[in-house]
């Protein structure tokens, strides 16, 4: 999400929202450990997924989340997880 903001916003406003999500006590940041992240490098080739996107996979798992806000098709190709806002098939 920073990645796509920081092309639109400020680096005041994006510090501003950053910390705004940090401190929100509705939000939980979850810290990947190394096992995990060991995991997703293991799990690359066959999910064809970088280890960032399937460490986050593996966590949403773990916790039962089954959506996730991203415009990265890698999440297409995993049948138990929604992509929001739905990703248009052309721009």
């Amino acid at each position: 999400m920073v990645n796509l903001l920081k092309s639109v916003m400020s680096w005041e406003n994006l510090h501003e929202f950053i910390m705004g999500l940090i401190s929100n006590k509705s939000i939980t940041i979850v810290e990947i450990s190394k096992l995990k992240y060991i995991t997703a490098v293991d799990k690359m080739i066959k999910y064809n997924m970088d280890a960032n996107d399937l460490s986050a996979y593996l966590l949403m798992k773990e916790k039962g989340i089954k959506e996730i806000y991203t415009f990265d098709r890698h999440f297409e190709n995993l049948p138990e997880i929604v992509c929001l806002p739905e990703i248009p098939k052309e721009f």
